[in-house]
């Protein structure tokens, strides 16, 4: 085999030479587009390249500007495969494929050179010795993601190397024992993206799993990337003020413990970097990162699907991610998270906010922000040095603090009024300081006033709920933010009068698969909301307020449903009724005929709201359609998944189809909506729509 060869190609390359045209930085070098040309060190595909599938190669290639037509390169024959910072993609091209007009300012087949990690113990960055060729190190193989794996196999056998299995490894990487000579002869596969040093634990079977990678502008960042881009604090090395939220947290954890482990890891990052971080209650406000533990279709392109090795994934600062998804972070909720566990919170979130604050996968095996997660303590030098390659230390930048001062009412304020103005003052602000409420009893949110200097500031009539309140106060100026909280408590007098009209009885009996319960609620202050939830893992909310009907459905035996009415005031009051469902003999949906033969789905057809993505402000939206059966709709039921939200529908027969409605309320992001109609022989239909609320 010969010597690793950094000579350019035999084969054509060409280059598009913009001036303008930002840096590609991958781990070995920086290139310059507007000096590729020209460059000694911008290099090509060596002609020792090999590839096991012919007519199609890799290639690195940079647009001038972020909008990437997908369709035209997929026209093209191209296909899109990872993201390099800025501007910069990894694509499959076939032979022969048309450049013109596809504006780049960069593209070339991906550099054998630029496929070896600086990491390697024997990198040709590190070592002329031709001695060292002999060395063995452990490594991993990745190869690119359009790669098949009868087609890495094939390369692996070609080379003679024997790869070691690892129930860690992610479905395009391989681990094994090279020499130096091998690794090189590896790096000149075309199918090959990256090869770097593997943990020491992992040949021993240790499971280590994969973390999906930093999100940017819907692709994974690819490895050979060093993603050192502007952060949140812009262009060039500065201090960044950010704030962060919490959404639903783990169903495993504890949700105080879930807290404290990710403030503990907010501090490990500003310990080392200048970013300052608080907490806020606007989870879709701007440069805010969001924390949410979710499964499933969760309303970005990444779901969690059953049975995935994927722990989380986050997004990479805006620009280049849009808001609000720019910074946040999820978690797989189908994971037994813990504290010191195997999957142990503080590890996997300290690596998250890494990617959320705009880094990316370093090659160390001994760094948090190593592709594969292990347990951490707390950051090493590489994840230190790639912080501060966009922010600076944290002695390098003090800000002017901001002071907010609230005035009125003082703390532990006792009142009747339904609503309260709060008002106070500011230092070390000025024009274009911000101030915002929230009220964490009722959820009320919204922006105050603020005098022309930045000097004062008022929150005129924040609405209150019966009892205590607690109110946030933010205010956010020239990157810095403060927060503030008051309580107070407003008395009130009277309980919500709530009665159950219908069933009647003690115990009432019924064969249905669901009933009908409608009463009546009344308070001075009026009613806000009426819901109701059952022992058998079933709630939703009634249709209409003082005046009020929900359908419930009933699995056999007791079903006990609890109906709370809540006053505008806050006060509620919880009545509760049980019902008893007998299950009838099944009898034949027709003559003669075996309901176990009835393999026809009902049809269903959504008339309201109209489209599967629905953008809103509104807090609640009525769903409404019909559905037919050939033999008959037995009911039609719906979950939302934000709140754990599900219910049956209401519903009537006419002209042989059933009409259903139901309302459901709707949580500020995303919610998937899913409407399932089923028949007598259990089959059913599923619609589903995703409802973003601003």
């Amino acid at each position: 085999m010969k010597r690793f060869a950094l000579a350019l190609a035999a084969v054509g390359v060409s280059f598009a030479l913009v001036a303008s045209a930002e840096e590609l930085r991958l781990k070995t070098r920086t290139i310059r587009p507007q000096l590729a040309g020209s460059n000694s060190s911008s290099r090509a595909a060596t002609s020792e390249s090999r590839r096991i599938t012919e007519r199609r190669m890799h290639w690195l290639v940079q647009q001038n500007t972020p909008d990437l037509n997908r369709e035209e390169w997929e026209r093209r024959g191209a296909q899109i495969l990872s993201s390099v910072p800025s501007n910069g993609y990894i694509i499959a091209a076939p032979d022969g494929m048309n450049w013109e007009g596809l504006d780049l300012a960069y593209y070339a087949p991906l550099d054998a050179f630029d496929k070896l990690s600086p990491s390697l113990n024997f990198s040709p960055l590190l070592a002329a010795d031709t001695s060292l060729a002999s060395s063995r190190q452990w490594v991993i193989i990745h190869f690119h993601s359009d790669v098949q794996g009868w087609e890495i196999d094939g390369i692996l056998d070609a080379e003679g190397v024997l790869g070691t299995s690892n129930a860690s490894l992610a479905a395009n990487d391989r681990l094994a024992n090279l020499t130096r000579e091998q690794w090189e002869a590896l790096s000149l596969w075309d199918e090959a993206e990256f090869i770097y040093p593997a943990p020491e634990s992992m040949p021993g079977g240790n499971t280590l799993l994969h973390c999906a990678g930093v999100l940017s502008s819907g692709y994974e960042v690819a490895m050979l990337a060093a993603t050192y881009g502007d952060g949140w604090d812009g262009p060039g090395r500065g201090q960044a003020s950010i704030t962060y939220s919490f959404g639903k947290l783990s169903s495993h954890a504890d949700a105080s413990q879930t807290k404290v482990e990710f403030r503990r890891a907010l501090d490990e990052w500003s310990r080392v970097a200048a970013v300052r971080f608080t907490e806020s209650s606007l989870r879709t406000a701007a440069r805010n990162l969001d924390l949410s533990f979710v499964t499933g279709d969760h309303g970005d392109p990444y779901p969690f699907l059953n049975g995935t090795t994927v722990l989380a994934h986050s997004y990479y600062p805006a620009p280049p991610n849009p808001e609000p998804v720019a910074g946040d972070i999820h978690m797989n909720d189908a994971w037994t998270w813990s504290v010191g566990g195997q999957w142990d919170l503080y590890s996997v979130l300290l690596h998250e906010l890494g990617h959320a604050l705009g880094i990316g996968h370093t090659d160390d095996p001994n760094s948090v922000m190593y592709p594969y997660y292990q347990k951490a303590s707390g950051l090493k030098a590489p994840d230190i040095d790639s912080i501060l390659q966009i922010y600076a230390s944290p002695a390098s930048s003090a800000p002017t603090p901001l002071v907010l001062s609230i005035l009125n009412p003082v703390e532990g304020t006792k009142l009747s009024a339904t609503t309260v103005n709060v008002s106070g003052s500011a230092s070390g602000s000025g024009a274009g300081l911000q101030v915002e409420y929230r009220n964490e009893s009722n959820a009320a949110t919204a922006r105050c006033l603020v005098n022309s200097t930045g000097s004062t500031w008022s929150c005129a009539a924040v609405p209150l709920s019966g009892g205590a309140n607690q109110i946030s106060i933010q205010g956010s100026f020239a990157g810095n933010t403060v927060v503030l909280n008051r309580s107070l408590t407003r008395e009130t007098e009277g309980d919500v009068n709530l009665s159950i009209s219908s069933p009647t009885g003690s115990t009432p009996t019924t064969t249905a698969a669901q009933i009908t319960v409608s009463g009546t609620a009344a308070h001075s202050t009026g009613i806000s909301s009426v819901k109701w939830s059952s022992n058998r893992s079933k709630s939703g909310v009634a249709m209409g307020l003082e005046t009020w009907s929900a359908t419930v459905p009933l699995e056999s035996g007791s079903n006990e449903i609890s109906v709370v009415a809540t006053a505008r005031s806050g006060i509620a009051t919880t009545k509760k009724i049980t019902v008893e469902r007998t299950v009838p003999a099944t009898t034949p949906a027709n003559p003669g005929s075996n309901p176990g033969e009835d393999k026809t789905p009902p049809q269903m057809t959504i008339q309201q709201p109209i489209g599967n993505y629905i953008i809103t402000s509104a807090t609640k939206l009525t769903f409404k359609g019909t559905a037919t059966d050939n033999v008959g709709v037995q009911k039609v039921t719906w979950t939302n998944s934000a709140g754990d939200q599900s219910g049956a529908a209401i519903s009537n027969v006419s002209n042989g189809a059933t009409n259903w409605l139901f309302d459901v309320s709707i949580a500020i992001g995303f919610n998937t909506i899913q409407v399932r109609a089923w028949d007598a022989a259990g089959n059913s239909t599923l619609y589903s729509a995703t409802v973003r609320r601003y």
